[in-house]
């Protein structure tokens, strides 16, 4: 994975864009069965995109009007929903499966690569790991 200096907007932007991906992915992909209950992936990555957007509030005028969508994870979600219709069932579910996995590597990523995150960003991302 690409280690570049990132600030804590594009940390924060970039995971944001990650999370509105992996919703559409998840209903995509037919993960939302039990979209009503708080641990499925929607219900996550809207509870996620909200704690983040906490997080941005605190930087103001630094926030980006545009934010890089083309990062390696986001690319991984893209393939997989160019082939979605070819997929059986249990290949979306592997799919979807995959793609979680690679997601707590990305988070991984930040939290050692980034340790210089402020502590509320830091613990954050840190608890948003934890629940993946």
């Amino acid at each position: 994975m690409q280690t570049t200096a990132k600030t804590p907007v594009e940390i924060i932007q970039e995971l944001i864009a990650i999370h509105t991906t992996r919703k559409e992915a998840a209903m995509k992909l037919g993960q939302q069965e039990n979209v009503d209950n708080k641990d499925s992936p929607v219900q996550l990555s809207d509870e996620f995109i909200k704690q983040l957007m906490s997080e941005l509030s605190n930087y103001g005028d630094a926030v980006m009007e545009s934010v890089d969508r083309d990062n390696e994870y986001q690319q991984e979600w893209k393939n997989s929903l160019e082939k979605i219709d070819a997929l059986s069932s249990q290949e979306k579910t592997k799919t979807f499966q995959a793609l979680e996995s690679r997601l707590q590597e990305f988070y991984q990523h930040i939290i050692n690569e980034h340790p210089e995150l402020p502590v509320s960003l830091l613990q954050t991302i840190q608890n948003q790991s934890n629940q993946l």
